[in-house]
């Protein structure tokens, strides 16, 4: 299983986001968790993360538990795109998109192929990574977040309402 849930429960404060889930996630399928608005997809992913731990229950993603100490190293295996891109305004968008595989000190040339491959499957063109984020359409930020996502060449890749601010023609080509 590429994540799996026992019994795992998360409150904030008061208010009890997940209770008592147990749910088995296969590797090398898609999955998408529908469900209204606060009832906890987007908590659900980032407990995988480990951006939460949950308060009960156990979690293992990728047949391993969430390790208490390094965590930013583990989560390199993961690609997350979040709502809204989540974008660092201050950056352009290629240094959005290249900035995990820099802070890893991957190759320059293997950096560059990874980045002009993502951009043209993403069907964004080479001058858009010049630009900041506050010059981009919402649709292009959101690509821009799934660049970043993909740029480690995840085993998991988590996406959380990752073509809400796509129009349909790229939606669809997206999903090709």
């Amino acid at each position: 299983m590429a994540v799996e849930f026992s019994g795992v429960w998360k409150r904030f404060g008061a208010a009890s986001v997940l209770e008592d889930v147990s749910l088995g996630l296969p590797e090398g399928c898609t999955v998408a968790i529908v469900g209204e608005s606060g009832s906890g997809k987007s908590t659900l992913l980032q407990l995988i993360n480990a951006v939460y731990l949950p308060d009960r229950g156990t979690l293992r993603v990728l047949g391993e538990s969430i390790p208490t100490r390094r965590v930013h190293l583990w989560r390199r295996g993961i690609g997350y795109a979040v709502q809204g891109a989540g974008l660092f305004p201050h950056f352009t968008a290629r240094d959005n998109i290249v900035l995990l595989a820099k802070l890893i000190r991957l190759d320059r040339d293997v950096i560059e192929q990874r980045y002009r491959s993502l951009m043209g499957s993403m069907g964004l063109s080479e001058e858009l990574g010049a630009r900041f984020p506050h010059l981009l359409s919402g649709g292009e930020q959101q690509r821009v977040g799934l660049c970043r996502a993909l740029m480690l060449r995840p085993r998991l890749l988590l996406l959380d309402e990752p073509f809400s601010t796509l129009d349909s023609i790229t939606r669809t080509s997206l999903y090709k």
